[in-house]
């Protein structure tokens, strides 16, 4: 199943994933994924967005009936940093996020 739609995202932020699980942050905006955050930030016109440049936390609840069937995720080619959670838990993670190029 794609997970194309609308997304929560929290530009310059990175939201732990524990507040996630207990209640939304007041400051949500949505995204279209697939996409890049540059086509368009929610509410914003930074010059970070239009570079390219910055750093964010996407989120997305799926609901699932109770199957008891092994499930999977299928990550296609990011082209950022990034490190992924299910249910608060870190499953995987590509390359450093931070919040510079630095970082």
């Amino acid at each position: 199943v794609n997970l194309n739609g609308e997304w929560f995202f929290y530009w310059q932020q990175f939201v732990p994933p524990s507040a996630m699980i207990t209640s939304l942050p007041s400051t949500t905006q949505y995204i279209q994924v697939p996409g890049v955050w540059n086509e368009e930030i929610p509410g914003q016109s930074s010059w970070l967005a239009t570079q390219g440049s910055g750093y964010a936390t996407y989120a997305l609840q799926i609901l699932l009936s109770e199957t008891g069937k092994p499930l999977a995720l299928k990550v296609l080619t990011a082209s950022t940093a990034l490190e992924l959670y299910v249910n608060g838990q870190k499953l995987g993670q590509e390359g450093r996020v931070g919040t510079s190029a630095q970082a």
